[in-house]
């Protein structure tokens, strides 16, 4: 039963059209990443869901883990996975931990945007596309960052031409 209360609530709401835009490469990435953030907010912002979420993780509910796998697995790699081939660097069959804890930081602040407003009342930015468009470029920056600066990052082989 538990399981059939995770597929309605959690998976129902989430298309599957959503991996296929993370990756669709013909898009800039942040389009993309702008796009999917408004439609999964736009899934997921309801008072239902935030507190179906928030009472089963206060519970220890195996319905929150399966769901934090599957943004880890499903988006979250796919992001990581898009930035670095955005920012020039070998594909790897996984994230490294700095890359995965910046797209957390990422992906929970807009998150938690939806628990201070829908679950909390408190006041927020009424323009959630800005707040996402602000958020993308604080994680894209901070990306590139990483890129740029660590030692477990190896960049793609540049492609000589002739």
């Amino acid at each position: 039963m538990i399981k059939e209360v995770y597929r309605k609530v959690y998976l129902d709401p989430l298309e599957t059209g959503w991996e296929k835009l993370l990756t669709d490469r013909t898009r800039p990435l942040r389009d993309r990443l702008q796009e999917f953030y408004r439609a999964y907010t736009d899934a997921i912002f309801t008072r239902k869901w935030l507190r179906i979420y928030l009472y089963s993780g206060l519970k220890g509910l195996d319905i929150n883990r399966w769901y934090v796998d599957m943004v880890k697995d499903k988006i979250l790699t796919r992001i990581i996975r898009e930035c670095r081939h955005e920012f020039g660097l070998a594909v790897q069959s996984k994230p490294i931990a700095a890359e995965l804890e910046l797209a957390w930081v990422f992906h929970g602040g807009i998150f938690y945007y939806g628990f201070r407003k829908y679950i909390y009342e408190s006041p927020v930015l009424e323009d959630k596309e800005r707040i996402i468009s602000d958020a993308l470029d604080v994680f894209l920056a901070g990306f590139a960052r990483i890129a740029e600066t660590s030692t477990e990052v190896r960049r793609a082989p540049m492609k000589v031409a002739g």
